[in-house]
């Protein structure tokens, strides 16, 4: 396809730009600031010490200094920690040596399941601004059972912890100290292509029972970021060009159990199969990598909770993927929240054609679009430049579809496609001022007509600006972003009556639908300022444009087009301890809605209170008010309606997370100015820890909601539309149980499941007839009963509002009943250092119906009458370098 060679281009020129900008004079300059700590670490001379935690190999006597000195963070900031921390840095030409020594009594040491970047108890960690720009760090951590936890840290405070390097660490216990020992390759970090390098270094500590965190470099604790101030690391000289080719193959076993459907010849209980992929991951350079995956499998990856979504917007998820979030924030462009320009959850998505079938025939479609393979390339010259570009071609699939006794025919339900992401940013006056810019591409072949609906192609860019001053401590940041969409009319029309654009909303003369168009053209942007830290007065002003036609939803997130948005914050934050406070912030925001064309919509205020309290409890307090204003997607592309100013509240706090046993509690209520509409929530968390290894968790979340305005249908009588709306009562509860077992840090065993059940019953039909009528009485008419008839029979309301005895039209019942589980059993075994073995097993259950049956109990008990579906897997992966 066009964009893959495209890409390939992008990649050879980019290879060629990396080699070339390893002679050019390094643009990120080695002063060392002159309030910061300086560690000078040394090539290591003795014997290469063996990782076991214990410090007693030559190196740790002989070689270097050992360095102490650590000074709270928290609580006390600049105060003596209640135990003394020293550190030691070697190096050698492939790994760097870290010694940690952690003074405590060893009766005292708070220990929690060595499960994997599972934060909680006694931690030390070493962090790594390999390019000394403040931007983005590596971070290696170690639990005092031996957990490992990695991160990749980006300015200001955004923490991946899904980033897994290959590193090895161990725990030792003495008489008065818990030690650790690591080894991090260079080969997992990035870093300017130079002899000697000069790097940030932070380095802390977490007292698990005190709550207390101690630092060899104290960062305040009002720091604007988690980049930001740092000591620095010198001495280190990689004279060695570092070879770095990681290859990693996989193979995949499965065997799934589901209900058998008689004369479906694709239920028939019992299907199995297997499967393989490999990872590679070239160093390019020092500071650029390559990462490539062919048929990559996500299997062991935790499923998604249970959603059910009764508004308009499209529910968004985390990306969980480890080869999607390595490097991902060189491919970030983010604004107005979470709408981004990239979402990597597009790639690899559910087939969006459902096929039509003729009586007798049963369809077998693919859960998922599988990814032939992927190419990422991200890293950071010495010129402070960052480039990430990422290349996907996802399969084309087809549905097989047949009778019970055959033969096949097949259709397809997704086409051939490719992805394409160029990210661009350059780093200017020390890395205070950034400027980037991004263009994404996807490209369909759209080879059958049932596919028209499609987009052919769609290409999104944008430029962003950030500018830093006073120590990061005031920013200044503006994007700006386009997308332009082709493909068939059908496409384009049905882009226009989506949800993100209703463009046939009909109180707006500048929509409209535009049949005939084959390109849909949108614009965007943002403009934000603020005080970031450094002082306990923070503060933000944000506006935020989006044009009727921008679209983003083939390869990035869009909420919602056709917006102007203004959001103002301001903090007040208190981290010195006082009266019953640890911690104590307070904070007031402000926003302003209208549409593109600057026609005000809706407002709202909003206040909290955040605190930790000395007996390290922590709690906070909410409200918000939403004034009464005009919302332009509650009737699916009808008129805005007037909706009812609503209170909002929310309290939650927190017991000491350092005991054995811990609860979390919270409750929350919404209360519409209509005296109808209102919502109750509550919520809690259990936390049991057993012993060193085991840690057992339990939640739940219930709701209660009444919305008189909830959106049913539409139906047209005569030349008029109807917007059909009920009160909804609705009732939601979802529980939670994780057990964790960590019987080595190579070796854990991880549950989790999750019963969702969520009911409702709509009475009181009406239909809008003036959506901004100033009584709220005016705006609907509420059908009579004579007007109003549901058939039990077939499940169907019947409107005859003309008293005639016949419906004029009629719509389904909407009552639901939805009840969902699911569960994942994951056992882990790294047998090898970066090889590891997954057992899994996977199990869930879903059904809904429309029985007039309110009770969460029997619709829990009803869930466990429903056949299940059971996923047995093995995997295994083999990591080697060379």
């Amino acid at each position: 396809m066009r964009s893959n060679i495209f890409i390939l281009i992008l990649c050879l020129f980019n290879s060629l730009v990396i080699y070339a900008g390893a002679t050019h004079p390094v643009y990120l300059d080695d002063t060392i600031p002159a309030d910061t700590r300086v560690y000078k670490t040394v090539r290591l001379s003795s014997t290469i010490p063996k990782i076991d935690g214990n410090l007693n190999d030559d190196c740790w006597v002989k070689d270097g200094e050992w360095s102490g000195g650590f000074l709270q963070q928290r609580p006390v900031e600049g105060a003596k920690p209640s135990n003394e921390t020293y550190i030691k840095l070697l190096f050698d030409d492939r790994y760097i040596y870290v010694g940690i020594r952690a003074c405590d009594d060893p009766r005292l040491i708070d220990f929690r399941p060595a499960k994997r970047d599972q934060m909680g108890g006694d931690i030390v960690g070493v962090n790594f601004d390999t390019y000394h720009d403040y931007r983005t760090v590596w971070e290696f951590n170690v639990t005092a059972s031996g957990g490992k936890i990695d991160a990749q840290i980006n300015y200001p405070m955004q923490m991946n912890r899904n980033w897994n390097p290959v590193w090895d660490a161990k725990v030792a216990i003495e008489d008065s100290a818990w030690t650790v020992e690591m080894r991090i390759p260079f080969s997992q970090l990035r870093y300017v292509n130079k002899p000697e390098q000069v790097w940030g270094m932070f380095v802390w500590r977490n007292h698990g029972r005190n709550s207390e965190e101690s630092q060899w470099f104290l960062r305040p604790i009002d720091s604007p970021s988690w980049t930001y101030p740092s000591g620095t690391l010198t001495g280190l000289k990689t004279e060695k060009k570092i070879r770095r080719l990681e290859i990693m193959p996989y193979g995949l076993g499965m065997l799934r159990r589901s209900e058998i459907v008689e004369g479906d010849p694709f239920r028939q209980g019992l299907e199995h199969h297997l499967s393989g992929g490999l990872d590679v991951k070239v160093g390019l350079t020092t500071d650029f990598t390559m990462d490539v995956t062919f048929n990559p499998d996500f299997g062991q990856v935790e499923a998604d909770p249970s959603v059910l979504n009764l508004t308009t917007y499209e529910t968004f998820f985390e990306e969980k993927r480890p080869f999607f979030l390595e490097g991902s924030n060189l491919l970030d462009f983010e604004f107005r929240s979470r709408n981004q320009l990239f979402y990597s959850r597009r790639i690899g998505h559910n087939p969006q054609y459902n096929p039509v079938l003729q009586p007798g025939e049963y369809v077998l479609t693919p859960d998922n679009t599988s990814i032939l393979s992927a190419v990422k390339v991200t890293g950071k010259n010495a010129n402070g430049m960052s480039i990430g570009i990422m290349q996907s071609v996802t399969r084309k699939e087809n549905a097989e579809i047949s009778t019970a006794s055959g033969p096949s025919r097949y259709q397809t339900v997704e086409p051939l496609t490719s992805y394409s992401v160029f990210r661009l940013q350059q780093d200017f006056n020390k890395a205070n001022t950034i400027l980037g810019g991004i263009i994404t591409g996807t490209n369909r072949s759209l080879a059958e007509n049932h596919l028209s609906f499609l987009p052919r192609s769609v290409y999104t860019g944008g430029l962003d600006f950030l500018h830093m001053w006073k120590g990061k401590t005031y920013y200044l940041r503006m994007n700006s972003l386009f997308s332009t969409v082709h493909g068939d009319r059908e496409a384009i029309t049905k882009l226009q009556y989506s949800s993100v654009h209703y463009l046939n909303r009909p109180d707006f003369d500048y929509l409209g639908i535009d049949s005939s168009l084959t390109t849909m053209t949108g614009s965007g942007g943002e403009f934000e300022i603020g005080k970031a830290g450094n002082s306990r007065l923070r503060y933000s002003l944000n506006i935020g444009y989006g044009s009727p036609m921008l679209e983003l939803n083939d390869i990035g997130y869009l909420y919602s087009a056709d917006f102007l948005e203004q959001n103002a914050s301001i903090s007040y934050v208190i981290n010195d301890p006082f009266s019953i406070f640890r911690t104590l912030t307070a904070s007031l925001t402000q926003d302003n809605k209208f549409n593109s064309r600057a026609y005000y919509l809706s407002s709202e205020i909003g206040g909290s209170l955040r605190s930790t309290f000395t007996n390290k409890w922590t709690g906070s307090i909410k409200l918000n008010r939403s004034f009464e204003g005009l919302n332009t997607n509650t009737l699916r592309g009808g008129p805005a309606l007037l909706l009812p100013g609503l209170w909002e509240n929310s309290i939650s706090i927190s017991t000491d997370k350092a005991r054995a046993v811990s609860l979390n509690l919270g409750t929350g209520s919404k209360i519409s100015d209509d005296n109808i509409s209102r919502a109750y929530s509550f919520t809690s968390a259990l936390t049991v820890r057993v012993g060193r290894n085991i840690q057992l968790t339990t939640g739940l979340d219930y709701s209660a909601e009444k919305e008189n305005m909830q959106y049913v249908s539409r139906r047209r009588l005569n030349s008029e539309q109807r917007y059909i709306m009920a009160f909804l009562d609705r009732k939601t509860m979802e529980l939670t149980f994780r057990a964790e077992y960590g019987i080595t840090p190579e070796l854990t065993i991880q549950y989790y499941g999750s019963p969702y059940i969520s009911t409702g019953i709509y009475n009181n039909f009406k239909y809008i007839t003036d959506a901004r009528a100033v009584d709220y009485q005016d705006r609907f008419h509420k059908y009579s009963g004579e007007e109003i008839n549901l058939d039990p029979a077939s499940g169907i309301y019947n409107i005859d509002e003309a008293g005639t005895g016949v419906a004029d039209y009629r719509f389904a019942n909407p009552d639901f009943n939805f009840m969902e589980f699911r569960s994942n059993l994951v056992a882990r075994w790294e047998y090898k250092l970066g090889s590891v073995l997954y057992l899994v097993w996977q199990h869930s259950r879903s059904g809904r119906n429309n029985n007039p049956d309110h009770s969460l109990g029997n619709n829990f008990g009803n869930l466990w009458d429903i056949y299940p579906t059971d996923i047995l897997m093995l995997k295994f992966n083999y990591w080697f370098s060379l």
